[in-house]
């Protein structure tokens, strides 16, 4: 970590405060931007976009090519100003991926971890402020009735960031190599949770919930050394969730039911989706660009992606879902990666998680650091390779050899790396 990206940590920590915006702009976008400006000024490596860059160059000319065409289907409803949200994000995203890729895996976990940790310090801070001095800070209010929001418009701009947060102090704590470290790490996430209760958001229950539970699994598989143990580990779980749904299907639905109950919009945003129906028609080949298109044009979808294919029409929004799973794939070999990327994208079922900036430069840093940490795992296993780094003694406590998977939780070994026989340690956080 750079003394630079305390901007970029300071931008996405104070992301959820929404009501600090003129417009939308606010601190967290003037931030972020200005990392982005001067972490290229100062870079040190040649700054390659990639596919990432090639995939937004895509998406945005489809979407501009979806908001002519619903300025001509839907004008009352199409909002060509949001083309500029959409700029700003895809421009922060690749120059922000761009950027990292020139980072050791070791810089850019101590990046992510600060994240993590900052945004429960912050706010964490802002409650206790709440309850003993104000309930609004710098003219923003910290409550949305009685649900904490943090400083945002309501209180689902903190959930989806602090929905990332605890998956990130979580991977923090997996990594702890130390007594203290475990001790600090376990306090931040368990206060990161409380935080995510306090929001009262159910749409993080649901996401953290899911994601939760994915994550044990592959903690467990993590423990599993052998390939056939693996695989009979996966399957056996499978079939015991296949005929587990089966016979306790009502049971599932009723608690689908009280869920949405729980849920003062719940089942709102079910009616909301069954109007994607009205603007099916208008986005079998073209979408209709940024604009709110449910009940009859009055609202959003309240989904990602049903918003997603709207803008942007059936054939190019399954090309970006097709192309997240694939995101999603290439993070598997890094599951404690994976779930923070997965818990965002569950996250944006019943909300707007993927048009926050949070989740872009989240996804970015994450998907640089899973390539860094190929990078070292080559490095490690090819004596002959340019890249290798000095090895390490590594801690008994930390280190898999190779038929395993790997010293870093829920980091298994690339293929090639896969042909070595070297011992590899896991990274310190500090």
């Amino acid at each position: 970590m750079r003394r630079i990206d305390v901007l970029l940590v300071a931008a996405l920590v104070l992301s959820p405060m929404t009501g600090l915006r003129f417009g939308k702009i606010g601190p967290a976008e003037v931030l972020a931007a200005a990392w982005c400006v001067l972490a290229c000024l100062n870079a040190r490596h040649p700054l390659v976009p990639g596919t990432l860059g090639k995939a937004w160059v895509v998406f945005f000319g489809i979407l501009v090519a979806g908001t002519l065409h619903g300025v001509v289907v839907t004008p009352g409803s199409t909002t060509p100003t949001g083309l500029v949200t959409w700029a700003y994000l895809g421009i922060i995203c690749v120059l922000g991926y761009s950027v990292l890729q020139g980072r050791t895996a070791d810089q850019l976990n101590r990046l992510l971890a600060a994240i993590g940790g900052a945004t429960t310090v912050w706010f964490a801070g802002l409650y206790v402020y709440s309850i003993t001095i104000s309930t609004t800070f710098l003219g923003s209010r910290l409550w949305y009735g009685q649900r904490f929001a943090g400083g945002g418009d309501n209180p689902h701009q903190l959930a989806v960031m602090l929905s990332a947060s605890i998956f990130i102090n979580f991977r923090a704590l997996l990594l702890a190599r130390t007594a203290r470290q475990r001790a600090w790490w376990l306090l931040i996430t368990a206060v990161t949770l409380v935080l995510g209760y306090l929001t009262a958001s159910a749409t993080l229950l649901l996401a953290v919930g899911v994601v939760a539970a994915l994550a044990l699994f592959f903690l467990a598989l993590d423990r599993i050394g052998s390939r056939s143990g693996r695989v009979a580990f996966t399957t056996a779980v499978l079939m015991a969730a296949v005929v587990g749904v089966a016979l306790l299907w009502d049971r599932v639905l009723g608690l689908a039911e009280r869920f949405l109950d729980s849920d003062s919009n719940g089942w709102g945003r079910l009616t909301l989706w069954l109007d994607f129906n009205d603007v099916l028609d208008h986005v079998v080949l073209l979408g209709l660009g940024p604009g709110t298109y449910a009940d009859g044009g009055d609202f959003e979808f309240h989904n990602s992606y049903l918003e997603l294919a709207a803008m942007l029409g059936i054939p190019a929004a399954l090309g970006l879902f097709v192309m997240l799973a694939l995101t999603i794939r290439r993070l598997l070999r890094h599951w404690t990666l994976m779930t923070i990327v997965m818990v965002l994208l569950v996250y944006a079922l019943p909300g707007f998680a993927i048009r926050r900036l949070s989740f872009w430069l989240i996804f970015a840093l994450c998907l640089a650091l899973a390539v860094a940490l190929d990078r070292r795992d080559i490095a490690a296993a090819d004596p002959a390779s340019p890249r290798r780094a000095t090895p390490t003694a590594p801690s008994p406590a930390h280190t898999r050899t190779v038929a395993g998977t790997g010293g870093e939780p829920g980091r298994g070994l690339s293929p090639r790396a896969a042909r070595g026989t070297r011992p590899l340690s896991s990274p310190p956080l500090r």
